[in-house]
């Protein structure tokens, strides 16, 4: 699994605050030094004034205080000019800063769960309190961690049972799962309904069984993906990645698979009654026994895919479809 990164190099929002206090007491340190400096300058060049005015002032005083008074101005001329320039903050100093804040949000989190599996608490699925601080305190750290340590995350949830379809602890509806790093991840039979996968990298990921109804996959990345009775029903797979997926059986009624790419899946005895197909890749798929009854096709392509004519005409629109012999359904249905 990939180590996730603040690829942009930016002070991240939850930079830690002790590293921006000490910035801060640093800022105010200068400033006030070059409010003495400018002051001590200030009386250096009278004094330097009144001396070089007065005819029996030593001649050695002079120059001295010139000197003085040429250092003084030099130092604070330096410090100003710190002050007005913008601060930049070392990209290693900030990788390593977030990584920090990252690791200490995870852990804390880690902990608090581990607690609770160890009092038994979670696992008395009659008390609410405890169920609804578990899930409050899991959407709120998914939505603080980036990408690689929510995948650690998730991963927890799934190995200690907490997230299985058939008896679910800790409910992940609306968790913030968007880019999370979850290639090659095992979620078999994970319940992950309504879930915001967004833009998540879940290629090879194990995903056999798993809830993802009304879930969020718009761009997601799911090739080679096994997805073999999955339950997608209402999913948005809008632009998502499903290249050479195993979708043997997966139920995709009313699934909105507009622009996804889909060739070479495994899509045999598949629910796809009422999926928007539009605009699909669905080249060289296997759609043996899929159903494809009131399927949108308009513009989708089934060049070279393993797919019945009387399964096409099940379809609700055929309009602009490339066909399987690759011709294009001009007239549609």
């Amino acid at each position: 699994m990939a180590q996730a990164t603040n690829s942009d190099l930016k002070l991240p929002i939850e930079y830690p605050r002790q590293q921006a206090l000490a910035i801060y007491a640093r800022r105010v340190i200068e400033f006030f030094t070059v409010v003495v400096l400018s002051f001590l300058a200030l009386m250096t060049a009278a004094l330097a004034l009144k001396l070089m005015t007065q005819s029996h002032s030593p001649l050695i005083l002079r120059p001295t205080f010139v000197v003085v008074l040429g250092c003084l101005t030099g130092l604070v001329i330096v410090l100003a000019a710190r002050q007005a320039a913008p601060r930049q903050v070392h990209p290693v100093e900030v990788q390593r800063a977030f990584k920090a804040e990252q690791d200490r949000l995870l852990e804390t989190y880690l902990s608090q769960m581990t607690a609770l599996l160890h009092q038994e608490t979670l696992r008395d699925l009659s008390d609410d309190t405890i169920l609804h601080v578990a899930r409050a305190q899991t959407l709120a750290t998914l939505q603080q961690l980036d990408s690689g340590w929510k995948a650690r995350a998730l991963q927890f949830l799934h190995e200690a049972h907490l997230i299985d379809k058939d008896k679910t602890i800790v409910d992940l509806d609306g968790a913030d799962l968007r880019r999370a790093d979850l290639e090659r991840a095992n979620l078999r039979w994970a319940n992950l309904r309504r879930a915001d996968l967004e833009g998540a990298d879940l290629e090879g990921a194990a995903l056999r069984g798993a809830d993802l109804r009304g879930g969020h996959l718009i761009g997601a990345n799911l090739r080679w993906a096994n997805l073999e009775r999955a339950d997608l029903e209402g999913a948005d797979l809008r632009g998502a990645s499903l290249r050479w997926a195993d979708l043997d059986g997966a139920i995709m009624t009313a699934a909105d698979l507009s622009k996804a790419d889909l060739e070479g899946a495994n899509l045999r005895e598949a629910d796809l009654k009422g999926a928007d197909l539009e605009g699909a890749n669905l080249r060289e798929a296997d759609l043996e026994g899929a159903d494809l009854e009131g399927a949108d096709l308009r513009g989708a392509n089934v060049q070279n895919a393993r797919v019945t004519s009387k399964q096409l005409q099940r379809a609700g629109s055929l309009e602009r479809t490339t066909l399987v012999d690759g011709s294009v359904n001009v007239a549609g249905l």
